[in-house]
């Protein structure tokens, strides 16, 4: 998982409350996904959010309104890979 360099924007599309801000690189990024919320085949092409610093999920939550950008694709390993907004 890797440092990237974007502001972190709410599902809102407005631009997350963070101190200090979070930045990413805009690109495809590797994430791991978790729990009863985690990514599947059915949500490739579809929004997801930022559970932590190396974690997405499918549905923003009050923890977790932070758009990470679209589910990309699915490695065999289950790592998520996540197309960044162009911000």
């Amino acid at each position: 998982m890797s440092a990237m360099n974007w502001v972190c924007r709410s599902s809102s599309g407005v631009a997350a409350r963070v101190k200090p801000a979070a930045r990413f690189a805009v690109g495809v990024h590797k994430f791991a996904t978790t729990g009863a919320n985690a990514i599947t085949a059915a949500d490739l092409q579809k929004q997801c959010f930022i559970l932590d610093d190396q974690t997405v999920v499918r549905q923003a939550g009050t923890g977790n309104a932070i758009l990470a950008g679209t589910v990309d694709s699915i490695d065999p390993d289950g790592g998520i890979w996540v197309k960044s907004p162009n911000l």
